[in-house]
């Protein structure tokens, strides 16, 4: 397996050229985030995967990590709807939920925390 670590806002993607592309934490104003997410779907391949976990929006008050700004945070139908919409190639959603879960990462990220989770595929 190769990979390859990027920053989404400046990378020049090929188009239909990756079997999976993960997205993790990926908390940036969500201006940046609906203009650069569906260039990055556009370079799956044609049943290629994508998977990202980031924090949810009922995170704000927890302790174990993730961003101390509300816009910042995901909110689950907002985000598959930028994944889905009409700015994506079109994709099949397999999961898109939001967990509670307990993180033991580094002294920043422990303890309960609520995420997001999505898993689509390109059709």
């Amino acid at each position: 397996m190769a990979y390859e670590v990027d920053d989404l806002v400046v990378r020049d993607f090929p188009d239909a050229h990756y079997g999976l592309i993960a997205c993790s934490w990926f908390h940036t104003p969500p201006a940046v985030r609906k203009k650069h997410m569906p260039r990055m779907l556009h370079a799956l391949a044609p049943g290629g995967h994508f998977v990202m976990e980031g924090y949810h929006k009922t995170q704000l008050p927890l302790t174990s990590g993730g961003p101390k700004s509300f816009e910042l945070l995901f909110d689950l139908d907002e985000v598959l709807a930028e994944l889905t919409g009409p700015s994506a190639p079109p994709m099949r959603t397999l999961r898109a939920s939001v967990e509670e879960t307990t993180l033991d990462e580094s002294d920043l990220h422990r303890g309960v925390a609520n995420v997001v989770r999505f898993h689509l595929q390109r059709v």
